[in-house]
């Protein structure tokens, strides 16, 4: 059975449109059928290969996961001294080591 873009849309959801449905069956290079010019014609995909990608697409690892860093020491340019430091420096009073 051969599924319109419209159709490709519907099985992909998140209520995208038929030409970003065809753009991404171009993206995970799914072959398609031209049945030429005309407003009932244009591509075709094969609904086994597009249910196939899909069904790969799923299996893929998703990308890594924003993972919390602890915060980095800040060191001033002038001296190698944390911030923390450089202010303490600065106080009046208080020699620097």
């Amino acid at each position: 059975m051969l599924l319109s873009a419209a159709q490709v849309a519907e099985l992909l959801g998140g209520g995208i449109s038929p030409q970003v449905a065809a753009g991404i069956m171009d993206e995970w290079d799914v072959p398609c059928v031209h049945l030429g010019a005309g407003r009932t014609r244009g591509r075709r995909w094969r609904r086994s290969a597009v249910l196939a990608a899909i069904a790969e697409k799923e299996r893929e690892p998703k990308g890594k996961s924003a993972k919390s860093h602890a915060p980095r020491r800040r060191t001033s340019s002038i001296c190698g001294m944390s911030c923390e430091e450089f202010c303490k420096a600065l106080t009046p009073g208080k020699p620097v080591h």
